[in-house]
Order: C-alpha cells, then structure tokens, then sequence
C-alpha cells in the first residue's frame, strides 16, 4: 500500500541501523566501505567497523555491546532490556562524505530481537537524516511488530509535502516474538522489495515517480541513526547498509543462514 503525503508523526516511527557501502555493480564485486558486527570493541561506547575502514558506530544512552546474546559471531548491541529504553545510536560520515549523495539503489539487513513487554512499539530500523533546513535525501526502513508492517520512506524535496513518500509490505510479517528476526529491504530506482526471515514479504512494489533518492544537504558529521526512539528492540546482530546494490534473493538466503560477515567474505573472492 503506498501513501503519500505522509506527516512527520510517520517519520517518528522509524528505528535502528548500521552500514555496509558496495561500490560495485553485481554482487560477485561487492565491497562494503563499513559494516557492523558487534563482536569485540576495545572502546565500550562504540562498535567497531568490520571492514577495516574505521567508520565506527557511536552507542548512545544505555546501549552497548553484548557478549552473553548473539545471533552470529561474539556478541550483538544491545539496545535496551526495557520496554522504556533505547536508542541504538549514530553512525558518522567522514571520512566517506559520499553518505550523502543521491542513492539509486540499496539494500538494508540486519537482525533483531524485541522486548517482551514492548511489542506495540514501532522500530526504526535506520534512517539517513535530512538537513538542519529541509527534508530533502531522507529516508528510512521501520517495522511495527503489531501491525506485522515493514515501510520504506523518503523524501524528494524540502518543504514540501508533495515530496514525502512511504510504502509499506503488502504481507504481513509473521506474528512478533522475542527471538531473532532476520529484516531486509532493498530499492531499486523506485521498486522496493522487503525480506522478512531471508525470503520476500510479498511481491516487489513500486514507488510510482521515483527513480532515485536525492542528495541530502546535512551539515553534520552524523549521517544515519539506529533504533531511534524505539523501547521495543532488546537486541541488533550483523547490521548492514549496501549502498550501491538490491541484493537478490538468493544473496538474502545466504546472509540469513550463513551471516553477513560469511556472505562478505565469500563476495570478497
């Protein structure tokens, strides 16, 4: 179902993040710029970049990484372990300040777990901040456990209603629980796909009018945000951004099963 206009209220809804850039074309070639596992930190108040670019992940508030609850690997980041917590935090632009630019295509996957207590909350998965001025090159991935609803929203223009747009899956995600969900999307100029569990919520659906998300005018070092005003998420494994490619499934399949450091690896050779 697409709507458009939609208000600010809806981009409250958003939470959670982290980053994998590809700059290749087909999936053989990927090379992410960043991406985050949660794994080991010699810093608490940060997750390291796993791709040796040092594009780190700022913690915010009570969040932090876990070594007693993962998906994959060592540890995850843990969000908050009440339904009145979390935000996940911020991940910084520089050096790479092609965060900024127009985005034609894109693939967002990462693994959650949501609060007992906290199910009715909506979950912003990620979401790149627009300017101090204007709206224009935002955009975010959200999940509401109780409407079992994944969207994707942007916005074309600052100021101006006409260019907010949201799309939301046209299946419904299975019902929430608290163990690990696998959640993905990817844009493709204008057609968005959601994965729920490595396999596709639906059919693909199109943003009528749209091809590409604008270039963003934000003025500040921190780009993207995670798990923004969210008490629902417990805790995030093996996030990722691809930011130059729509994965296909059966790339998402292997990501679900093997994991996205493995599934890197593997792209890598």
């Amino acid at each position: 179902m697409i709507h458009k206009p939609f208000g600010s209220a809806a981009r409250k809804i958003l939470s959670f993040g982290l980053l994998i850039l590809l700059g290749a074309a087909t999936p053989a070639l990927a090379k992410p710029h960043f991406f985050y596992l949660f794994d080991e930190s010699p810093d608490p108040t940060s997750a390291l970049d796993a791709s040796g670019e040092g594009i780190n992940f700022s913690y915010s508030g009570s969040s932090g990484q876990s070594d007693s609850d993962a998906k994959f690997g060592k540890g995850s980041m843990i969000v908050g372990e009440e339904p009145t917590t979390g935000f996940g935090g911020s991940i910084l632009k520089e050096p790479f300040t092609q965060l900024n630019e127009p985005v034609e295509k894109m693939t967002i996957t990462l693994w959650l777990k949501l609060n007992p207590g906290a199910l009715n909350t909506q979950v912003t998965l990620l979401q790149r901040l627009n300017s101090s001025i204007g709206n224009q090159g935002y955009f975010g991935f959200s999940y509401s456990p109780a409407a079992g609803k994944l969207t994707f929203a942007l916005d074309t223009e600052d100021g101006s209603e006409n260019g907010k747009f949201s799309l939301s899956s046209s299946k419904r995600v299975p019902s929430p629980s608290t163990d690990w969900l696998h959640l993905a999307v990817t844009f493709d100029h204008g057609k968005i796909q959601f994965f729920v569990d490595g396999e596709p919520l639906g059919e693909a659906q199109t943003l009528e009018g749209i091809t590409s998300i604008p270039k963003t005018t934000r003025d500040s070092t921190t780009v993207f945000r995670a798990i923004v005003s969210s008490p629902g998420v417990s805790h995030v494994d093996d996030f990722g951004y691809f930011g130059d490619i729509p994965l296909p499934e059966a790339d998402m399949r292997t990501i679900f099963t093997d994991g996205l450091e493995n599934f890197v690896q593997q792209k890598r050779h």
